[in-house]
């Protein structure tokens, strides 16, 4: 907290990361959720992980290990499982 009464562009910077990492992609996915079906959104949603995981080892260069890998993998399944688990008609 001292650093940002004598840094006051500290908390700019802060409240961007907070705007920027936070509130606006929340605020994209409630929007996209009006709009497309359940299923959609979960299939989208399943696919997080996978494509954080891939812009992780591209951008940042962090390779995951096999921990990581099946990490991944099963949340996805778990996701995909949940979206297309459901009974027809129901979370649409």
């Amino acid at each position: 907290v001292p650093a940002l009464v004598t840094q006051p562009g500290a908390l700019v910077t802060l409240l961007a990361v907070a705007l920027l990492s936070t509130a606006i992609p929340f605020s994209l996915e409630f929007h996209a959720l009006k709009r497309i079906s359940a299923t959609v959104y979960g299939t989208l949603i399943a696919l997080e992980p996978a494509a954080a995981t891939v812009a992780g080892a591209f951008l940042l260069g962090q390779a995951p290990g096999g921990k990581g890998l099946a990490a991944v993998a099963l949340v996805t399944i778990a996701a995909l499982g949940s979206a297309f688990g459901r009974e027809p008609g129901r979370g649409e």
